[in-house]
């Protein structure tokens, strides 16, 4: 990846420069054609937006947006782990920008915070008033291993994605749907930014396998965390595809995470 400026306004993007040579293989340029077919359908403010597709006889360049405050893998690794209220505030928003996507017809597979980029903003940014630091927004990448299909709820019999973060019916391999793995994965993220750790954490695949297919995980060294904090890890990683399924619409609403989170906020605080 490298950093452009576009000459008439001078505004930083990125720019994605796949070698010919390293995608010679059908795999691969399965893989970019798919990327930028996606990347080209979609518009939504937490994910990465597309400028420009340039074709050299050497390489593709993707120009997109420049997204400036770096991974929330890295940032989640920086701070240990984030305030309920923060993480509920970048849950909402990939929340709904899956729920874009899976109105589309797109399924990610490869949700992750490694494929989370922070977009920072100070207060006032967008209506000129307020002050202080910065806030963080989501953008997420990487399309690759996306799929886009007739509907998010299609069943799909190709595991991918990495592993700590997939989905037990993935794994299992008798069929999943887009939709229900990607919220699996957003769960494992929510569990990531609130506790600092993945719920499931094995070197050994086959163990790590067997405790995502049981849903063995606890809260165990994890800082003391809100009832609906707790209730709603559990509803976006429900072991139950079905359950998981059905607990989709009511998380599917970008609000309702921080409504949960602020309301168990304020109500620790009268108790306290």
């Amino acid at each position: 990846m490298r950093l452009g400026h576009e000459v008439r306004t001078g505004e930083a993007v990125a720019v994605k420069v796949l070698e010919r040579a390293r995608i010679a293989d059908a795999d691969s340029r399965a893989r970019l054609h798919n990327e930028i077919e996606i990347l080209r359908k979609i518009e939504h403010a937490s994910l990465l937006r597309l400028l420009e597709v340039i074709d050299e006889p050497d390489a593709t360049y993707l120009v997109t947006e420049h997204v400036s405050g770096g991974e929330l893998f890295a940032y989640i690794d920086k701070v240990g782990h984030l305030p309920e209220t923060e993480a509920a505030e970048l849950f909402a928003q990939m929340l709904s920008a899956v729920d874009s996507l899976h109105a589309l017809g797109i399924v990610h597979r490869d949700l992750k915070p490694e494929n989370m980029l922070l977009e920072l903003r100070q207060h006032g940014d967008s209506s000129g008033g307020g002050g202080g630091g910065p806030t963080r927004e989501i953008k997420i990448i990487d399309f690759g291993l996306g799929a886009l299909l007739p509907s998010a709820d299609e069943v799909l019999t190709s595991a991918c994605g990495s592993p700590h973060y997939a989905a037990p019916e993935m794994l299992i391999g008798d069929g999943y749907t887009g939709r229900r793995a990607d919220l699996w994965s957003l769960g494992v993220c929510l569990y990531a930014t609130l506790c600092g750790c993945l719920p499931f954490d094995e070197d050994d695949m086959e163990v790590l396998y067997d405790k995502i297919i049981d849903g063995d995980f606890s809260f165990d060294g994890c800082p003391v965390l809100s009832a609906a904090a707790i209730a709603l890890i559990k509803g976006a990683r429900g072991r139950a595809c079905a359950r998981r399924g059905d607990a989709a619409p009511r998380l599917g609403g970008a609000r309702l995470a921080i409504c949960l989170l602020y309301t168990s906020d304020a109500a620790d605080e009268e108790d306290s």
